[in-house]
């Protein structure tokens, strides 16, 4: 299987299906800051009494 899958990423020939190049996702790097963020408002809202 090693050397098929060799002799496959050698080819020169176009691929079997099409490959496209991977997108970043958008906003993704404001993910991590918004959920916490979102956590350290509900930890206010519950240390003040609102908590729903």
């Amino acid at each position: 299987m090693g050397r098929w899958l060799a002799g496959r990423a050698l080819r020169t020939e176009a691929p079997l299906l099409p490959i496209t190049p991977l997108s970043q996702i958008p906003w993704h790097g404001l993910r991590r800051p918004a959920i916490q963020l979102g956590i350290g408002w509900a930890w206010l809202r519950d240390s003040l009494g609102f908590a729903g």
